[in-house]
């Protein structure tokens, strides 16, 4: 069964390297990229480890600042051409090694959750045609809406929606062209550069972002196929998958027990509830990610209790109160083990900073 939480804003990701291919697209405009990653928050640096991730809010933040300064709204197609060596190493490999790009696209829609949080690919066919949708995961649609501009979701989907097409086409095919291109913005003023790039028909103001290729196109066998490279990039992909959905339960609990805290520490079964599985489910789940639901519920305490100290007008007995500790002796002795200071100390100590 498959939970139907919403995840917090601020967890949601976006893989760091994407970040390098945004600072070398706002750079080819000739503007220094280095103050609006700092504006936003973003650690420039983690652009150069694959493992890593930037809050996806920020990106998007980023992506709107970045079409402000060069003052171009065509801004998501410049973002593509950087990507083949900043993105996923072992996502390029299996799309170029694959039979054909209609296995190379079924793989990118399969492991894109590796890539993003936020946007999710659906691929169907109907006769000759194949369509692949882009759009925000569902699950997170409406609370992300209420944090992200429109603006800046346009961008982020020109620059998914070209990625499919300019990458095929400056690494495997130049002559490769998509039959038609939907787009859920207007027409913007520079669709002159929208037209170069994908030269095929364009259609705005959409009801959604989708690509229309012919199957014939896409069964077309690659000259780069290689099986035994696929097959090992592939397994490199299962594994990551496997580990960020660890990750995804074990942040989706935590998240419960936080939202439920307040109305008394909440048991095992509770959450279990709230996330539509069995207590059964939930314990194999958290055996499977290696760590305890007893684990989590003092991480999630230990989060909140840090997060109410820089709260002025709560007390250290009012903590102790809302984290449902017994009293605040109990609440003071728990902290000390997680920080190595009193409470009111580590107030303090960030108050200075």
């Amino acid at each position: 069964m498959v939970s139907k939480l919403v995840k917090n804003p601020e967890k949601l990701t976006v893989v760091a390297t994407y970040g390098l291919a945004i600072a070398n697209a706002i750079e080819s405009y000739g503007f220094s990229s280095q103050p609006l990653f700092d504006e936003q928050g973003l650690d420039s640096r983690l652009s150069f480890d694959p493992n890593a991730h930037h809050p996806a809010v920020k990106v998007f933040a980023l992506l709107r600042r970045a079409v402000e300064i060069t003052g171009d709204d065509a801004f998501g197609l410049r973002i593509p051409p950087f990507l083949p060596t900043t993105f996923l190493p072992s996502m390029g490999m299996l799309f170029a090694s694959s039979e054909n790009l209609l296995r190379a696209f079924e793989a990118m829609c399969l492991y894109q959750r590796l890539v993003s949080d936020v946007m999710e690919y659906k691929m169907t066919c109907a006769g000759e045609l194949v369509f692949i949708e882009c759009e925000i995961s569902q699950s997170i649609e409406k609370q992300l809406l209420s944090d992200v501009d429109q603006h800046s979701l346009a961008v982020a989907f020109d620059a998914a929606i070209a990625g499919m097409v300019g990458n095929v086409c400056n690494a495997l095919d130049p002559k490769f062209r998509v039959k038609c291109v939907y787009f859920k913005h207007h027409k913007p003023v520079n669709f002159q550069a929208f037209d170069d790039l994908f030269q095929a028909p364009i259609r705005y103001s959409q009801d959604c972002y989708k690509l229309e290729f012919d199957y014939n196109v896409l069964t077309q066998p690659l000259v780069t196929c290689n099986p035994a490279l696929a097959k090992i990039s592939e397994q490199i992909l299962k594994h990551s998958l496997e580990n960020a959905e660890k990750d995804k339960i074990i942040s989706e609990i935590q998240l419960q027990i936080i939202h439920n805290i307040n109305r008394g520490e909440p048991s095992q079964e509770e959450i279990a509830k709230s996330m539509n599985l069995s207590a059964r489910q939930l314990r194999r789940k958290l055996q499977q990610s290696g760590t305890s639901y007893a684990r989590l519920l003092q991480d999630a305490r230990h989060e909140l209790a840090k997060k109410y100290l820089l709260q002025a007008n709560l007390t250290v007995c009012d903590i102790a109160q809302l984290l449902r500790f017994h009293d605040q002796s109990n609440f003071s002795s728990a902290f000390k083990r997680w920080e190595g200071c009193s409470p009111s100390t580590y107030r303090k100590q960030q108050l200075l900073h």
